[in-house]
């Protein structure tokens, strides 16, 4: 990848908090993998961050991460040219809030319903965005019709759908084999499903990838390569995305239920909420089973077709094509935001950060109980187990002596009858 929208100076992508891999998280390291791949550098800034999630980041040539407050950020800002600013979380640093950044700004909001994907100072975004991006058209709805944006232009909205890395577009097509391969991504597998991929170990090869391990998971990244080695593809949400732009077949379906196999009916109302499946009903597991093996071939079949539209909607370097393009017909925002609604920003985001500072530190600290509780646990476990081998020792050895004396006894009282 030699050039990419938004190319001609450094990205700024900010971030809440990098102490985990949810949806902004992936958004986050999928946009600073997209930009350093095409030798843009990258600087990420997050309230709060655990050194393991940000190695992800900086493994990656040319991004680098930084907390809010470290001291050398405003002339990291300020010292060479930027081309994109992205926002997540209401984290806007000062050297952007006083237009010391000459870049377009783009405000991401990722939800229709968590309140810190919500603008939370009003007003700031009509003077500072370049565009306000919703990852689906019921997250944009639901905070237009709240009043949110009320002073935002409506020609700044965009829906910017949980693209795809530009990998996943060129993934080559399989040949299945008599048993499909069926890749199934959950966090939070629902016990309908679950059983039903049991009922189908007969007809697919079942490989499932996720946080619980003690359901058979591997906890792993969703990546070009993983989608290449399989058919089909259950799962909500971004990795829908992934699949389509892949060519492979996608069952839509998970907590919330869904439309199962995509097709030319459903995939269009599927998309309207993020393919998180509400909307749609859920099923009894032998339907659900019923469901994958019967459609999975005609699945496939429509994923190929639509392909190339998959492609064009949500590949990464597409959807940042056509962002672009409505950032310029759109023009520059209202300009620099008052001094009142700087403040507040600033204000907000020192609240937010303490809070998140002392969530960050509370869980921390309650992982260290919990494996303290765990240790205690096991010592106590093993306390009981040497002690009931003791018992058990003591009662065996005073049984054997009770033998004996009934022996005995009994060996006694024979000898006077005679």
């Amino acid at each position: 990848m030699s050039e990419t929208p938004f190319s001609g100076g450094d990205v700024l992508i900010t971030q809440g908090r990098l102490r985990g891999m949810g949806g902004s998280e992936m958004i986050a390291l999928e946009m600073a993998e997209h930009f350093a791949a095409a030798g843009t550098r990258v600087v990420v800034v997050a309230r709060s961050i655990d050194d393991k999630i940000a190695s992800l980041f900086t493994a990656v040539p040319g991004v680098e991460v930084r907390e809010s407050t470290w001291p050398g950020l405003d002339d990291r800002l300020t010292s060479v040219p930027f081309s994109l600013v992205w926002i997540h979380h209401n984290l806007v640093p000062g050297a952007v809030l006083r237009g010391a950044v000459d870049a377009p700004v783009v405000f991401a909001h990722l939800s229709a319903t968590v309140a810190a994907e919500a603008p939370l100072v009003p007003g700031l975004e009509a003077a500072l965005a370049s565009a306000v991006v919703f990852n689906s058209p019921e997250s944009r709805d639901a905070q237009v019709a709240l009043g949110l944006y009320e002073q935002v232009a409506p020609e700044r909205l965009h829906v910017f759908p949980n693209p795809a890395p530009d990998p996943f577009g060129e993934v080559l097509d399989r040949v299945p084999g008599e048993r499909p391969r069926l890749l199934v991504v959950s966090n939070h597998i629902p016990q309908d499903l679950h059983r039903a991929l049991r009922r189908v170990g007969g007809t697919f090869d079942v490989t499932l990838v996720g946080q619980q391990t003690h359901l058979g998971a591997t906890p792993q990244r969703v990546d070009a390569e993983l989608v290449a080695a399989h058919d089909a593809v259950v799962s909500i949400g971004k990795t829908v995305q992934y699949a389509l732009v892949a060519g492979r077949a996608v069952f839509c379906y998970d907590r919330f239920g869904g439309p199962g196999w995509l097709d030319t009916e459903n995939v269009d109302s599927a998309a309207a909420t993020n393919f998180s499946g509400r909307g749609f009903d859920k099923r009894r597991p032998a339907e659900l089973a019923g469901e994958l093996i019967d459609g999975w071939e005609r699945g496939l079949e429509f994923s190929r077709a639509y392909r190339e539209t998959a492609i064009h909607r949500y590949r990464l370097s597409d959807a940042l094509q056509e962002l672009r393009t409505k950032v310029e017909a759109a023009g520059s925002p209202s300009g620099r935001p008052a001094r009142d609604l700087a403040a507040a920003s600033s204000l907000l985001d020192r609240l937010l950060r303490s809070t998140t500072v002392a969530k960050d530190k509370a869980v921390a600290e309650l992982k260290v109980t919990e494996a303290q509780v765990e240790s205690l646990a096991k010592e106590r476990d093993a306390l009981r187990a040497e002690l009931d081998k003791h018992v058990e020792s003591r009662v065996y050895r005073l049984a054997q002596r009770y033998r004996r004396l009934r022996r005995a006894v009994r060996g006694g009282i024979r000898t006077r009858l005679r």
